[in-house]
């Protein structure tokens, strides 16, 4: 795309809910207590993780529940994938 990306562009993309395909993981949906969940923090990890990407990290508390989850996803050019989900504490 060329040009500026402005909030009419963010709102004219559409949010795919299972995780695009990479050669080495099946698609799968994203974790369902992750929906209308607390979301409390999301970020990349500090330490050199060897993670794809970079890593991203969602600490999410799911509904009705007391003890938050994460959720690490991988990336790269070719797709992106759940590395682990983990309950913390």
């Amino acid at each position: 795309m060329s040009g500026p990306r402005d909030a009419a562009w963010a709102r004219s993309l559409h949010i795919v809910p299972l995780l695009p395909t990479v050669t080495t993981r099946s698609e799968g949906p994203f974790p369902p207590d992750l929906y209308n969940a607390k979301i409390l923090a999301v970020g990349t990890s500090a330490e050199a993780t060897g993670l794809e990407g970079g890593g991203l990290l969602i600490d999410y508390l799911p509904e009705g529940e007391d003890q938050p989850k994460r959720l690490v996803l991988g990336f790269n050019e070719l797709g992106m994938w759940i590395e682990v989900i983990t309950r913390l504490g």
